[in-house]
């Protein structure tokens, strides 16, 4: 698989995507824990 080359701006947003995803898998986590 050949990776695609990131521009600073396309790296930055994908990686702030990814990252929300990240942060509502675990607060959901977190909310079932707590519950």
């Amino acid at each position: 698989m050949s990776l695609p080359t990131w521009t600073p701006g396309a790296l930055s947003s994908e990686a702030g995507r990814l990252e929300g995803k990240y942060w509502r898998m675990v607060e959901a986590q977190h909310r079932v824990s707590t519950l």
